[in-house]
């Protein structure tokens, strides 16, 4: 039996500044904290199997983020059920690297630790649910819970069969945020994330 992996990671927005002016830009490097990953049998999450967990970090932005991720969760013989959602809890400092420009304002960040909500106002989740798809996973706003679809139902016996291969690809041009509201700041945004089943 050939072991099949999951790639995955997370999609966030963190942005929410009426009157300034935003922009985005390419990050060269976008470190996530993955500490847990859950694939669900409903859209909250109530229901599912772990995946994996422990605090391990990987750069999306990297040509090997997704071998990297995979090797982090594998699925080989998750238990029968049909599985239709995944969840992933993020720590919530990333670390980026880029270049982003927000009317006339330029942003560098190199290796800079960023952590949410990094300038937006500290309550950007509070009173978010699992039903939102992205909220404090705690009450010490440490960690991030992120709730995604899949884009095509994994469905398990429960036999050691082979399962299906489950990747991700990431596009992380226009993955850092910024805004020139006050003196400026960069901070990470959207990665475009691409789902495929096999």
């Amino acid at each position: 039996m050939s072991k099949r992996i999951i790639l995955l990671t997370a999609l966030i927005i963190f942005s929410n500044l009426a009157t300034a002016a935003t922009g985005t830009g390419r990050a060269t490097k976008y470190e996530v904290d993955v500490q847990e990953v859950k694939l669900c049998m409903d859209a909250l999450c109530t229901s599912g199997y772990v995946l994996g967990t422990g605090s391990k970090t990987f750069d999306i932005a990297s040509a090997t983020a997704g071998a990297a991720v995979g090797s982090y969760a594998a699925i080989d013989n998750i238990p029968a059920g049909t599985y239709t959602y995944i969840r992933v809890i993020l720590g919530s400092t990333f670390t980026i690297t880029g270049t982003c420009t927000a009317g006339a304002v330029t942003k560098t960040a190199a290796n800079t630790g960023s952590t949410v909500p990094n300038g937006v106002p500290i309550d950007a989740f509070a009173g978010k649910t699992a039903a939102d798809g992205v909220y404090w996973y705690d009450a010490g706003k440490t960690k991030i819970a992120v709730i995604s679809a899949l884009p095509t139902p994994i469905v398990a016996t429960g036999a050691a069969t082979e399962q299906p291969q489950t990747t991700v690809k990431f596009n992380t041009s226009s993955a850092l945020g910024c805004t020139d509201a006050g003196a400026g700041f960069i901070y990470p945004s959207q990665p475009d994330v691409a789902v495929t089943i096999q």
